[in-house]
């Protein structure tokens, strides 16, 4: 697994209300929000991940019970107009799947509910998947072939101009921690025989099909 560096780059036209490192008991890297009206901010990784097939894993250490402060996780960010996320905040069918295309946010799949405190969150795409998984648990997911180049990875968080709703806000209490990105399987690239072969060597528990012979 790849671990992004603490080098973050913040995306749009508002002004940050989120910053990353060591301060009153806030753990190393840790993305920690500041309290703030109708503001929002996208923070991505400094340099735009190799391939396209990837997810990226977030802890999700503290989350406000107000409807109006959400996290974001992102992936495929081309730019601050052209990207995927997923909008987590407190609720029920609060959360959602979305794409960014051209400046416009349009929901994908099925509202899921808010994570508990201390979920392991985790946004991935292979192709054109979009998946959501709640500790190891898919939640979420929908296809779409929109977004295809690998962009960059990232976090969030509010509203203001460039998120889904403008009106929503920050809080300290949100916070985000053990960011990370890996590469998943390449699904267009897994050969698939069209038959299986005659003769398969081994004992009848390793069979996968058709005659099979014994070990010599």
């Amino acid at each position: 697994m790849k671990r992004t560096p603490p080098t973050w780059v913040h995306r749009g036209r508002n002004s940050g209300p989120q910053h990353r490192g060591r301060a009153g008991g806030v753990t190393p890297y840790e993305l920690v929000q500041v309290q703030a009206a109708a503001t929002g901010a996208i923070y991505t990784a400094d340099t735009p991940y190799p391939s396209a097939h990837y997810g990226v894993t977030v802890t999700l250490t503290l989350l406000l019970p107000v409807a109006n402060l959400p996290v974001y996780l992102f992936l495929r960010i081309q730019d601050v107009a052209n990207l995927y996320a997923a909008r987590v905040k407190y609720g029920s069918g609060t959360c959602s799947l979305y794409k960014k295309v051209r400046g416009v946010w349009t929901a994908l799949g099925s509202a899921f509910d808010s994570p508990a405190i201390g979920s392991v969150l985790r946004l991935e795409m292979t192709d054109s998947d979009l998946e959501f998984y709640d500790d190891g648990v898919l939640v979420a997911s929908a296809y779409d072939a929109d977004i295809v180049g690998a962009g960059k990875a990232g976090l969030g968080g509010g509203g203001g101009a460039e998120l889904v709703t403008s009106t929503d806000g920050t809080h300290s209490f949100n916070r985000l921690d053990n960011f990370s990105v890996n590469t998943l399987r390449d699904r267009s690239r897994i050969l698939i025989p069209s038959r299986l072969p005659t003769r398969i060597r081994g004992t009848p528990s390793m069979s996968l099909g058709g005659e099979y012979g014994r070990l010599p």
